[in-house]
């Protein structure tokens, strides 16, 4: 009896097993359809594939699977158009098992080829939780490939470049810390021209006895600081040129917009360089018309901080998290709330502060992003 209790206990334990690998393959392959079904893009316009492929896929519509082997069989011969459609065929589950590695191997026979609708597949399934830290070259080269990421040429690089040297040529008047100041709060902010201007918010600055700016390992005092009124917004100078800074979009974004978060939050346990977290924009309407909501984390020290889309512009700025009861410090949530940039541009014409606003341009990777957040975002000290 004890050994057929055993064998009964090590089935149930072999099948909890197999339930919860089976359980996990379900989450990643929903993770991926859940990508590939939010764009508002077709996945595939059938009516553009051959009139031969058109026949087999309507006759697979009848769940004939004589007929899957029959574009099986296309798709080897090397017939893109089969190839294309088995790949979403297998990607969607809707006449087969589910197989995302299979959904690759097939769609890369004609994104290779140049398909811009296999490529469009192959980069949102790069670009889906379970591949992006991964595939990021994959969803590189497959987002080029689909029209909606730039070919790398090394622009990018050659801007970077150009702007590093320039902020070795430019130095600041050296600050001498006195030893009787003491920092009394921390935050961020961002070079918005070449002339010393930043961005922050009100409440990073409001209050403060004395205001120092470190921007590429060069410290500042500031010599001027507008506060806004409708707005937690603030701007401060500093005697020194800024030749790294970000441009502003146009307009408000809207929702479900990409965003980066540049800052530098916790200080004290994270250290003084730059953080970037990456996010949605979540709501663009509150009770405060100068907020939207992202979901960006954002915690103490962020607050001034860029928040940019993925051409580099600026959409607004690090503002508020939802705090947690209890605890002292603000710790990054889902729910974060950032001044979206019509609200500072109000305020930057108002106060007569130059400003540069571009066009949206071709996305740029997440790495480039950081480049430019590196050389363009300050750690703002409140002195007492």
């Amino acid at each position: 009896m004890l050994k057929m209790h055993q064998t009964v206990e090590n089935v149930k334990r072999a099948l909890l097993v197999v339930t919860t690998a089976l359980a996990m393959l379900f989450l990643q392959a929903c993770d991926v359809k859940e990508s590939i079904t939010k764009t508002e893009q077709p996945l595939i316009k059938v009516s553009n594939l051959s009139a031969e492929i058109q026949g087999i896929y309507k006759r697979i519509q009848d769940n004939t699977k004589q007929k899957i082997k029959d574009l099986q069989q296309k798709s080897d011969d090397g017939d893109l158009d089969a190839s294309k459609l088995l790949g979403l065929i297998h990607l969607e589950g809707k006449y087969v098992k589910r197989d995302i590695s299979l959904a690759i191997e097939e769609l890369k026979k004609s994104a290779n080829i140049g398909d811009k609708e296999a490529a469009l597949l192959l980069h949102k399934i790069f670009t889906s939780k379970n591949y992006k830290e991964t595939h990021q070259d994959e969803a590189q080269q497959y987002g080029v490939i689909a029209g909606i990421l730039r070919e790398k040429n090394y622009s990018t690089a050659k801007t970077l470049d150009k702007l590093k040297v320039e902020i070795i040529r430019n130095k600041w008047e050296e600050y001498v810390d006195k030893k009787n100041e003491r920092p009394n709060g921390f935050g961020s902010a961002v070079a918005i021209n070449k002339k010393g201007y930043f961005l922050t918010n009100r409440h990073v600055v409001e209050g403060c006895r004395k205001v120092v700016v470190r921007y590429n390992n060069m410290f500042g005092r500031v010599t001027s600081v507008s506060l806004g009124q409708d707005a937690d917004v603030a701007v401060v100078k500093v005697d020194g040129l800024t030749p790294a800074y970000l441009q502003f979009v146009s307009k408000k974004t809207g929702l479900g917009e990409k965003i980066y978060v540049g800052g530098y939050p916790l200080i004290e346990k994270l250290g003084a360089d730059l953080k970037m977290t990456d996010g949605l924009v979540s709501g663009v309407s509150s009770e405060n018309p100068t907020m939207i909501q992202i979901t960006a984390s954002i915690s103490s020290g962020n607050s001034g901080g860029p928040v940019v889309d993925e051409s580099n512009r600026i959409v607004a700025i690090a503002t508020a998290a939802l705090s947690v009861r209890g605890v002292n410090t603000v710790v990054g949530h889902g729910i974060n709330f950032a001044t979206h940039s019509e609200a500072i541009l109000n305020f930057l014409r108002t106060n007569q502060i130059a400003y540069e606003t571009k066009d949206k341009g071709y996305a740029i990777s997440s790495r480039e992003v950081a480049e430019f957040l590196k050389i363009s975002t300050g750690l703002v000290v409140c002195i007492e």
